[in-house]
């Protein structure tokens, strides 16, 4: 059921091979999704880059630096976030 939904939304971004995609979860997004949506996105022919960082405890709280400079990239796939 995961990696049906990450062919769907790798098809609703437009995921093409040898774009540059960037997964970035949280600790309390299950491992599973992100390893899922990092296996779709490498079979499409993808550089793909998995970030897992700590929870933000509200809307609108800074993301940590390394992640914020990850998110330069020209594709970005994001799961939503869960807040404590």
């Amino acid at each position: 059921m995961i990696d049906q939904g990450a062919n769907k939304i790798m098809e609703c971004y437009g995921v093409k091979s040898g774009e540059k995609v960037l997964i970035v979860i949280d600790t309390l997004t299950p491992p599973s999704i992100g390893k899922s949506l990092f296996e779709t996105a490498k079979n499409i022919g993808c550089e793909v880059i998995l970030m897992t960082m700590l929870p933000r405890t509200r809307h609108g709280e800074e993301i940590p630096l390394p992640v914020a400079e990850a998110m330069k990239t020209p594709m970005l796939l994001s799961p939503p976030r869960l807040f404590p």
